[in-house]
């Protein structure tokens, strides 16, 4: 999750119910990033701490019944079918995307429709 859209839409669906998330990001917190990326904190900045787990950890405090499961990876065709299943036998209800790179098509962005999977687009590409 990296910029304030995704950010938004994630902390507000967790207060709504409980759900099982996979959280990818490759980054880490920086303090320059605080202006946008609503969900991370100085500690996590001054830490710089993996944003995947500064996500899932925020995400847990909202509510506790939330089950994130962090990766420290961007979304690629390698890791695509892993980052799309919660369990051996389930999928993931939603994909929330706040990819910054919109020019390059994403295999998840196939890969949904494939499965039919809702994908929500929270990304920037500008500030």
């Amino acid at each position: 999750m990296r910029r304030v859209g995704e950010a938004n839409i994630a902390e507000q669906l967790v207060r709504k119910r409980r759900w099982h998330a996979r959280i990818a990001d490759r980054d880490i917190v920086e303090l320059t990033n605080l202006q946008r990326q609503v969900l991370f904190t100085e500690d996590d900045g001054e830490a710089r701490h993996p944003k995947a787990l500064a996500a899932a950890e925020r995400l847990a405090r909202i509510n506790s019944d939330v089950d994130s499961r962090p990766a420290r990876c961007g979304c690629d065709a390698n890791n695509i079918e892993d980052l799309l299943r919660v369990a051996a036998d389930r999928q993931v209800d939603l994909i929330l995307d706040g990819t910054d790179n919109v020019e390059n098509p994403l295999p998840h962005q196939r890969r949904r429709r494939e499965v039919n999977v809702p994908w929500i687009y929270g990304g920037c590409v500008g500030v």
